[in-house]
């Protein structure tokens, strides 16, 4: 007889990297009655992991791609999703480039259209009471943090998605490392606020959010945008020298295939009162940069996200509410 899913996980970028081998660890950990999802723009390279595992395009550059993935979504009869896994996100270098909408790449991928994705699937009732929501984030939001890339800097929404010459508040408007670091401050400013709006909903239908730090992974996707010899060492050498990489350049060194364990382990990870939102490879709480701890920045970021996603006034209500 066919299995009859309960619930379901769903990961963006679930098709390799992170989230591929996230997806591994939750194929062989979940019941059978839990429906994993692996939502990338590109079908995964290896077989699915389990008969319990299905793979539906997605492309999170544009507002269109989202609702195409959400109207999709609609006609398949899935149960609710009880972990939303936030994954996917690329890195731009050199001047920025712009998706179909016309936004600033990095933005439109590692913010905007994860965000997009959560407001949709909330709105469609396709979100469980209780979800629990991951957005995967990184050191380099951090300037104290001294992970060699340049500080992430955020001023504006709209500064990030349009950056241009006559935007004086971005600094290093060409530096792609640095659009990667403000993406994942993003990510972390638009959880806070998903979190203080979550706060605000009935008993019994309380979803929660959190932030997971992977750590830098040599031999994931993430520098495909990069010169082709750089991505050759990247993928082939580094993975190779993570020990001695853990020695020389950072304790915050992991294969993918220990922080896909580790961010598997937070779909079911009790959160104290007081432990936060943002995790490490070991479970460990750790402390977000002072930007993101600027309400004023957490609810420009959510407000514009809103605006520029609602179609109409009944999306831009539910939308703002965020539960």
């Amino acid at each position: 007889m066919p299995t009859t899913y309960t619930t379901a996980i769903l990961i963006t970028g679930g098709t390799s990297g992170l989230g591929w081998h996230t997806a591994l660890n939750l194929a062989h950990t979940s019941p059978p009655t839990t429906l994993l999802i692996l939502a990338s723009r590109s079908a995964p390279a290896a077989p699915l992991p389990s008969p319990h595992t299905k793979y539906l395009a997605l492309d999170l550059s544009s507002a269109a791609g989202v609702q195409a993935f959400v109207k999709t979504w609609s006609t398949c009869s899935y149960p609710s999703i009880s972990a939303l896994i936030l994954n996917a996100g690329l890195q731009f270098l050199g001047p920025p480039s712009f998706s179909p909408d016309g936004y600033e790449n990095t933005f439109a991928i590692n913010h905007l259209g994860n965000a997009h994705l959560y407001y949709r699937l909330l709105a469609g009732g396709f979100l469980a009471p209780t979800a629990r929501i991951i957005l995967v984030g990184s050191q380099t939001h951090s300037p104290a943090a001294k992970t060699g890339l340049p500080d992430a800097y955020y001023a504006t929404a709209e500064a990030l998605a349009h950056p241009g010459p006559e935007k004086k508040e971005v600094a290093q408007t060409g530096n792609g490392r640095q659009r990667y670091g403000t993406s994942k401050l993003c990510n972390l400013l638009w959880a806070y606020a998903l979190k203080r709006r979550l706060g605000k909903a009935p008993e019994g239908q309380r979803k929660s959010v959190l932030v997971f730090n992977p750590g830098l992974m040599p031999g994931t996707g993430l520098a495909r945008a990069a010169p082709a010899w750089q991505v050759w060492i990247w993928k082939r050498v580094l993975p190779r020298l993570v020990p001695l990489l853990r020695v020389v350049v950072s304790k915050d060194v992991h294969t993918q295939e220990e922080s896909g364990r580790n961010l598997a382990g937070l779909v079911g990870k009790v959160v104290g009162e007081g432990e936060g939102l943002y995790f490490e490879n070991n479970g460990v709480g750790l402390e977000t940069s002072k930007d993101s701890l600027v309400e004023a920045k957490q609810e420009d970021l959510w407000t514009w996200t809103v605006k520029a996603v609602a179609k109409d006034e009944g999306e831009r209500e539910v939308f703002e509410r965020g539960w």
